[in-house]
């Protein structure tokens, strides 16, 4: 756990509008310096430096780990906390995966922003105790464990189903019940998921060996 700083440096990804609410949430509880601003580019800049930067946004926004890379790289962000309206599962698991630190609901700003930030700062992951249970990652079978794998691979539909010897309408059905469980709609962002999150590909990207030898098709008889 890293140690807590003396001073928190916080800065407020929001729109203008939510400002005033967001830095009260902070400066009530002695946190500080805060900054404001509506865009993330406003923080960057040579020597650019923060503790956390509190991002008010739809959670869809920070499911890919792009938007929170530039907080980091380009403005100096150490962590990361995402004020939010309520979210399904999916998006919240998928937004931590993309390196969100800390989430706090609209209705709970007031009372749980501040605590947030400390717990980030001090490096520390803080959620919601009411979406803990939706955070456990998806349970896949073998079959669609693998033809994920496959799919990671840049493999077809029919590639993967001669691979596996599976007919290619079992191959869509396993993928269609994969994508809904992962929350996802395309073979680009199943991929882009399994990949940036490392329970996930820990889990899928070794079922993509074949298929114990004992469910494939045998030979025919001789005599």
């Amino acid at each position: 756990m890293d140690s807590l700083p003396d001073t928190v440096t916080v800065a407020i990804v929001a729109p203008p509008e939510r400002h005033a609410e967001l830095a009260a949430a902070l400066e009530v509880d002695g946190l500080g310096p805060v900054r404001c601003v509506a865009d993330s580019e406003e923080l960057e800049g040579p020597g650019a430096s923060y503790d956390v930067a509190v991002l008010a946004a739809d959670v869809r926004q920070v499911r890919s780990a792009s938007l929170l890379r530039r907080l980091r790289e380009r403005c100096g962000v150490r962590h990361v906390v995402l004020v939010r309206a309520a979210a399904d599962g999916h998006a919240v698991r998928r937004a931590l995966e993309a390196g969100v630190d800390g989430m706090v609901g609209d209705a709970d700003v007031a009372v749980a922003l501040a605590p947030t930030v400390r717990a980030v700062a001090a490096g520390q992951v803080a959620v919601p105790r009411t979406i803990r249970g939706r955070l456990a990652p998806p349970a896949l079978s073998y079959r669609e464990r693998q033809v994920l794998a496959l799919v990671v691979e840049g493999c077809t539909n029919g590639e993967i189903a001669r691979r596996l010897y599976l007919a290619e309408s079992t191959v869509k059905s396993h993928l269609a019940t994969a994508f809904s469980k992962l929350g996802v709609r395309s073979r680009r962002d199943a991929a882009a998921m399994i990949l940036g999150a490392e329970s996930l590909s820990a889990a899928i990207l070794p079922a993509a060996q074949p298929h114990p030898a004992a469910h494939r098709p045998r030979a025919a008889a001789t005599g």
